[in-house]
């Protein structure tokens, strides 16, 4: 009884990571051209499409047993690496706080049309970013937000300069404690 399902199981898995493959090939590109105006010109990243063996598995992928799971048979991981020469790693443990942010914003640029949450938040995207790229994320942030509400927590002028409504929140300290306004 298992044989049909885990055949279409597996017809749909390899479909999945065919198309999984293909698109992070395209996303990888345009991240890479974000990455390029945010000051990060020598930043390469891959979308790693990896698929997971299970032994004990009734799917069948060329005699191995595959991974049956919801989300398919494919581990997938962002790598990354910033400058020329150094190899691609995993992206949560290359990247500094600055580049990270910047992937981020990146990947939130290029998937924006796609993505279905209305309102992204970004606390500290000005991490790491000097006077030189500070338009540049400011730009995308704006064009962002054509399509999506950003709060965008920044400590830099031409950041926080493009922004439609502000507040500013300040935090004093007295007498041991700690107060925001």
């Amino acid at each position: 009884e298992i044989g049909k399902p885990a055949e279409r199981y597996r017809q749909a898995a390899s479909q999945l990571s065919t198309k999984r493959l293909s698109s992070g090939k395209d996303l990888s590109r345009q991240v890479q051209d974000c990455l390029k105006s945010l000051g990060l010109p020598n930043a390469h990243m891959d979308v790693q499409v990896t698929p997971q063996e299970d032994p004990g598995s009734p799917v069948l992928e060329k005699g191995k047993g595959m991974l049956a799971s919801p989300l398919g048979w494919d581990k997938v991981e962002f790598l990354f690496s910033a400058n020329p020469g150094e190899p691609l790693r995993p992206l949560a443990k290359t990247a500094s706080g600055g580049e990270a942010s910047r992937v981020m914003l990146g990947l939130k640029t290029v998937l924006a049309a796609s993505d279905e949450i209305p309102t992204l938040i970004f606390d500290e995207i000005d991490t790491g970013v000097g006077a030189r790229t500070a338009p540049e994320v400011a730009v995308l942030l704006g064009r962002l937000s054509r399509d999506k509400q950003v709060v965008c927590v920044s400590h830099l002028a031409p950041i926080a300069g493009l922004g439609e409504n502000h507040l500013q929140v300040a935090k004093d300290m007295h007498k041991g404690g700690t107060s925001v306004e």
